[in-house]
């Protein structure tokens, strides 16, 4: 599945004010009014205070891309999500973090119509 990628500032603002949030472990999903695109919008937050590293950082943002381009059917067409990654407990390693970010998406896909 095709997906379009959230750049504008505003575009993030507008979704995580006015969108409905679903919240897991370490994961938070802000989704916004569906637009009348076709293809799902996708942004995603993640703060340096987190995960201080770069090199996880720009890995879990490749992770992420990459669970809505092969499982991004689970959500609705034309909906804009920004993911936001907070911090991750005692979880060592960036495979570890990788499948725990997939578990939880997982999670909230399927909680989806129920996200507030």
């Amino acid at each position: 599945m095709k997906i379009k990628h959230l750049r504008k500032r505003e575009e993030f603002a507008a979704i995580v004010q006015g969108g409905r949030k679903a919240r897991g472990g370490a994961i938070s999903v802000y989704i916004g009014p569906d637009g009348p695109e076709e293809e799902l919008s996708v942004g995603i937050i993640i703060p340096k205070k987190s995960i201080p590293k770069a090199v996880t950082r720009n890995y879990l943002r490749r992770v992420i891309y990459a669970y809505f381009q092969s499982d991004g059917r689970k959500w609705d067409k034309g909906e804009k999500v920004v993911v936001r990654v907070g911090a991750f407990g005692k979880i060592a390693g960036k495979r570890a973090m990788s499948r725990e970010v997939r578990e939880e998406l997982d999670r909230m896909a399927s909680g989806n119509s129920r996200a507030k």
